[in-house]
């Protein structure tokens, strides 16, 4: 039958297209099957509207779909960027400077380190991060240069009045003094 006939051209280029995108990228298996999901839709639609039979045929040339990579920044552009921190003396510079070595010598992304209360600093050398989705992870064992980074901020912090809550908040200079906000950076 005719129908028949489009539902083999079409499996058979949607396999020939899988086998070629499996050839020149490699991806995973789910990821196939979703771009695979699409044609054969659209191959089903079109038949059923009477659009050409072999559309699917049409669809080995195209290009293997890009991928998003992600890079880790350079050991060189980590140190220039806790440099720059260190040559800033305010309360900035030092929450900044404990910000970024936090997240480059633990390994902390954004959702760890905005969510550090000071009850998460633990004696010990301890630091507990909760991370995506609420669950916590304690890191065991943190280096000098995280626990001064961090020692000092929070002792800054201290000093002004903020003994609990988030560590890591907003501050602002305003008539010749340090205001610091209540609520955690985002």
């Amino acid at each position: 039958s005719r129908s028949g006939l489009c539902s083999v051209i079409a499996c058979e280029a949607a396999e020939r297209w899988r086998d070629h995108l499996k050839r020149t990228t490699c991806p995973r298996p789910r990821s196939v099957n979703v771009r695979l999901g699409g044609l054969k839709y659209a191959s089903r639609r079109l038949r059923a509207m009477g659009w050409g039979e072999d559309f699917a045929a049409g669809a080995e040339p195209l290009p293997a779909p890009i991928e998003k990579r992600r890079s880790a920044v350079s050991v060189d552009t980590a140190a220039a960027l806790v440099r720059a921190c260190e040559d800033d003396r305010s309360p900035r510079g030092m929450r900044d400077r404990a910000i970024l070595i936090v997240g480059f010598r633990c390994g902390v992304r954004r959702e760890g380190i905005v969510n550090l209360d000071f009850s998460d600093v633990g004696p010990g050398r301890r630091l507990t991060i909760i991370q995506k989705g609420g669950a916590r992870h304690e890191i065991p064992a943190v280096d000098d240069e995280v626990l001064g980074a961090l020692g000092q901020w929070m002792d800054w912090l201290r000093v002004n009045g903020v003994k609990d809550g988030p560590v890591f908040r907003g501050v602002t200079y305003r008539g010749g003094q340090w205001s610091i906000s209540k609520r955690r950076l985002c």
